[in-house]
């Protein structure tokens, strides 16, 4: 079965086309910002952030679903788990840090589809700023080193800030 974008599907993918670069551009921003436990404001700021990414993770996967086929599929549920996983309060359970797990579900889930859609040549450029954060991510978790951590979320926010340009832009 073949999945095409039907018009009354285009609002919806351009809705979360705005909700892809908001959350990109804010996680892009805030790259650069001190973490600050329990600070409500930045706790705000990245609720924000992460359901932006969620609608927009959502978004880019629809407009190109048709293309990126099973293996597009599923990093975009897994990926999804873990991005859903993390919005909202960042408390630890059963000794575990469920931010950190679900961040690093979240951007390896992101792998297969930015394979896809680098591979398929859609969405080519979102597909190859995941894939860059996913190995600054991997860099940072190795080397304990600040900066590629901080270079991952430049890379992540811009991939999705691309992808939902890419969807703003689409003709009705």
């Amino acid at each position: 079965m073949t999945v095409t974008t039907s018009t009354a599907l285009k609002p919806l993918l351009r809705l979360g086309g705005v909700a892809a670069i908001v959350g990109g551009g804010l996680r892009v921003a805030t790259a650069f910002l001190p973490y600050v436990p329990g600070s409500a404001m930045l706790e705000s700021l990245y609720a924000v952030i992460d359901i932006g990414l969620l609608f927009g993770l959502i978004a880019i996967y629809l407009g190109s679903a048709a293309d990126t086929g099973r293996l597009g599929l599923a990093g975009f549920l897994v990926s999804l788990a873990g991005l859903a996983s993390i919005v909202g309060p960042d408390a630890p359970a059963f000794g575990v840090d469920l931010y950190q797990l679900g961040s690093a579900i979240f951007v390896l889930g992101l792998v297969p589809l930015a394979v896809q859609l680098v591979r398929l040549r859609v969405q080519r450029l979102t597909g190859a700023a995941w894939l860059i954060s996913a190995g600054l991510g991997l860099v940072s978790a190795v080397s304990h080193s600040t900066w590629p951590f901080a270079a991952a979320g430049v890379a992540l926010g811009m991939g999705f800030a691309l992808g939902g340009a890419d969807l703003v832009q689409t003709k009705p």
